[in-house]
């Protein structure tokens, strides 16, 4: 026995060598988005909670980490838009966008209140400001106040005015609210729930308001840009005094830090506190203009110190110290001279940046940024800060070029890395990506710098406003194609640079040859796309689309040389279904080839399959399939597949089935005909951050699944990955598979439509399947559906029945 333990130890060591990395199959990951909307900052004695871009995070003082906070890792959902901080019990309140609320312990406890979010009879449930007071929780809302006992994590009244409460604070025995009315009080011993039995203290008209004391109170006004601190006196109804204003034309919040009280702007922010009796002590804190950039926002300091403060940029959360400390009296005095003593930076590795859209995936990893604009769905936001993510292996980079790694010549970018369309992979070298944009053409970067840039100064493109290039994409022979809108004369182009030129960056505005392609786009479409297929049956074709105004497909036949005088193209906006019925005129938003060269194209109004695609050129036949789901219900009837869905991306697996992402109903994942969902992921049963997905690829060398979205990227490990060109690579994981493992056991590496077999050292076989793609997965059962004993199986792999390559890897499963 001791002999078989070592045997088993020696086993165990094995093979758990370079498995670490693996992930269970149908598991998720979530890469939470930063970005420098919807921000705010928190400090604590040792955290800073801040959000930005829709996700919560945290920075731990003492450890020096950052902590990432999303769907699955506790939170109950997502687009965090304002945080809040009970000091006296130790909590931090997430609201989001959709009125959900989650409170975070700094033990690690995440308790949920969707009372607010579940309503039924209100209609706006915005959350406007929320109070405190001891356990107690008041929550100002767009139909009045709900008042919650956080101890027990219930809601102890509400009071539904039916008009919006837009502020509330506890001053005392008192509980003050704002309305459009003015301020109203109420005594805390009454109940909130009936608006009748509170008291207007004055016609103040304020959208935020803190209470310093019993009878003190800070009200910003935002129709006057000024915040005031007031007095109240309760006893004769008044609202009144000879105190400090300060002009706030930027501002953002309230926050309470131990005696003082902050108040925020996009820059800096005063403190105050009452002095002596009456008299208010003040000072100005403000970033220093050094600093300085187009977003930016600032937070105070939670542990007591009052000159430094912490500040969110598009990097991430930085703090810095005054060197010099002064406080007036009924005065004011700016703090100048500072140390940055921590850079802005964001969860390294675990968050993308930027609202990552817009994917690509190469054989380095999955490229991640932000589309300028789009009308499916409908954004606007060219005006953006590019970033750039690559993820990898589980880790995400930011390779964003920093300020003197690029160069612009619009003015209208302001000397900023203003964001792009669309992010395309080198076809020959994998760390060179272009981007087109809306301002700068088209750039070109690797490693995080710029190396070549197309613009008006080198190409055919606008002399506007703009320098629009609205996608680019690679032909057989390397050729960069781009489509861009030239406002000059108001029409979209369809424009080429040789290889040569564009491997050497010498081109010059003659290099470029632009398509004869009359009436093919009038209006700038946003969404255009190129594509060139890679299928033989498809071998040199491409597809251009234009999705505004006439809404035309190109489809173009380039013979396979650089001279455009023997190319062929058909331009068509309607096409024929199987049953005769006409479909479109449709925006063509995404576009992929299948495995068999069949053409999926997702429109504005579903899905449809182009077969013959040289025969639809050849022929000018407009025949298509719109895919039609049975419905199994003892009928004959079916469902067009998507119908009246606007479908952003298509990927196509290595099995050939399909990942179809829409505007409002998340990812759906089908047969490869298309005629079978086989799953749909939303936010109601995966950790896809939102229902509306901008973007998916599949990772060309594993499982991996990746989504973009505006709130972060999801990745889902699928049961297919890419078949091998042979069996020299084959493993299973977990391996070894311990007692208390319950889950699939997955065998990678499998070359395609391979012949599987599981067997023990006896010849008892366990498993014979067939691989779809390079992958097959076992259960750890016998045939009754029993856990196998201990031991090792070994897995034998070949291409037909008559072959027998062997046993391609062992499994070792402890019972």
């Amino acid at each position: 026995m001791y002999r078989y333990y070592l045997i088993l130890v020696s086993l165990i060591s094995i093979l758990s060598v370079n498995l670490s990395a693996q992930h269970t199959v149908g598991s998720w990951e979530l890469y939470s988005n930063y970005g420098i909307d919807r921000a705010d900052i928190l400090d604590t004695k040792s955290r800073v909670y801040f959000c930005g871009g829709g996700s919560l995070f945290h920075y731990d003082k003492d450890m020096d980490e950052m902590y990432s906070y999303n769907l699955g890792n506790g939170l109950s959902d997502v687009n965090v838009c304002g945080i809040y901080r009970n000091y006296d019990r130790d909590y931090t309140v997430c609201v989001y966008e959709n009125s959900n609320i989650d409170l975070i312990y700094d033990n690690g406890n995440i308790v949920n209140l969707s009372d607010i979010k579940d309503a039924q009879y209100v209609t706006d449930k915005s959350i406007n400001s929320v109070s405190f007071d001891d356990d107690e929780m008041y929550v100002a809302t767009g139909f009045g106040i709900v008042r919650y006992d956080t101890k027990n994590g219930a809601v102890k009244e509400s009071g539904i005015f039916s008009f919006p409460v837009y502020g509330v604070t506890v001053m005392g025995e008192n509980v003050v609210i704002s309305t459009d009315n003015g301020l109203f009080g109420i005594s805390k011993s009454q109940r909130v729930n009936d608006f009748s039995k509170f008291v207007k203290l004055s016609d103040l008209q304020c959208d935020g308001l803190y209470g310093m004391s019993d009878d003190f109170i800070i009200a910003h006004r935002p129709s006057a840009n000024w915040v005031n601190i007031y007095k109240i006196d309760f006893d004769n109804k008044t609202v009144g005094g000879n105190y400090p204003g300060f002009a706030m034309y930027d501002f953002a919040r309230m926050r309470m830090f131990g005696d003082w009280f902050a108040i925020i702007s996009r820059y800096g922010y005063v403190l105050c506190r009452l002095y002596e009796e009456d008299r208010v002590e003040y000072k100005y804190v403000e970033l220093p203009s050094s600093l300085y950039t187009s977003f930016i926002y600032v937070g105070g300091n939670g542990s007591g110190s009052d000159n430094d403060l912490w500040y969110l940029n598009d990097d991430g959360l930085g703090h810095l110290t005054y060197t010099t400390n002064y406080i007036g009296i009924d005065n004011s005095q700016k703090l100048t001279n500072y140390t940055i003593d921590r850079e802005p930076s964001c969860p390294f590795g675990t968050s993308v940046h930027g609202g990552p859209t817009r994917l690509a995936a190469s054989d380095i990893g999955v490229y991640a940024t932000y589309n300028a604009q789009s009308r499916y769905p409908a954004h606007d936001n060219y005006s953006y800060l590019m970033k750039l993510n690559i993820v990898n292996n589980g880790f995400v980079d930011d390779i964003t070029p920093r300020k003197g790694d690029y160069t612009t010549i619009n003015p209208n970018s302001a000397n900023l890395l203003r964001t792009g369309h669309h992010v395309v992979v080198d076809p020959e070298d994998p760390s060179i990506v272009y981007v087109p944009t809306w301002f700068e053409g088209i750039w070109k970067f690797k490693d995080g710098k710029q190396i070549g840039k197309y613009d008006k100064t080198n190409g055919p493109f606008g002399t506007g406003y703009s320098c629009s290039v609205e996608d680019v994409a690679f032909d057989s022979n390397n050729n960069l194609w781009a489509i861009a809108h030239d406002f000059t004369r108001s029409r979209e182009i369809v424009t080429i640079l040789p290889a040569n030129k564009n491997k050497s960056n010498t081109a010059s505005y003659s290099d470029w040859i632009t398509l004869d392609l009359p009436y093919f786009g009038t209006h700038e479409s946003r969404d255009s796309r190129i594509v060139h297929f890679k299928h033989s049956k498809n071998k040199n074709l491409a597809m251009i689309t234009q999705t505004y105004g006439d809404q035309n497909v190109v489809i173009y036949d380039t013979k396979g040389t650089s001279a455009v005088s023997d190319d062929n193209y058909w331009m068509v906006n309607r096409f024929t279904d199987q049953d005769g019925k006409t479909f479109g005129p449709y925006a063509v938003i995404s576009i992929a080839e299948d495995n068999n060269g069949d053409i999926w194209l997702g429109t504005a109004c579903g899905v449809v399959v182009i077969h013959n695609l040289r025969n639809m050129l050849s022929n000018q036949d407009n025949t298509i399939e719109r895919v039609k789901v049975p419905r199994n219900d003892g009928t004959s009837l079916a469902d067009y597949l998507l119908d009246n869905q606007e479908v952003t991306s298509i990927a196509v697996d290595a099995g050939n089935r399909k990942w179809l992402s829409t505007v409002t109903s998340g990812v759906y994942y089908v047969s490869a005909d298309g005629r079978e969902i086989i799953d749909n992921f939303t936010r109601s049963n995966s950790i896809i951050p939102s229902n509306e997905v901008h973007s998916i690829v599949c990772e060309p060398n594993s499982s991996d699944v990746y989504f973009g979205t505006t709130n972060g990227v999801a990745v889902y490990h699928s049961t297919i990955t890419p078949a091998a060109s042979d069996f020299s690579d084959v493993y299973a994981y977990p391996n070894p598979v311990r007692p208390d493992y319950t889950g699939w056991i997955t065998i990678k590496g499998l070359m395609d439509n391979s012949l599987v077999k599981i067997a023990d050292s006896a010849g008892n076989v366990f498993l014979q399947t067939r691989s779809e793609g390079g992958m097959v997965m076992w259960d750890g059962c016998n045939g009754a559906g029993e856990r196998v004993p201990t031991g090792v199986y070994y897995v034998y792999a070949s291409q037909n029945q008559e072959s027998n390559n062997g046993a391609v890897t062992k499994i070792l499963v402890v019972k």
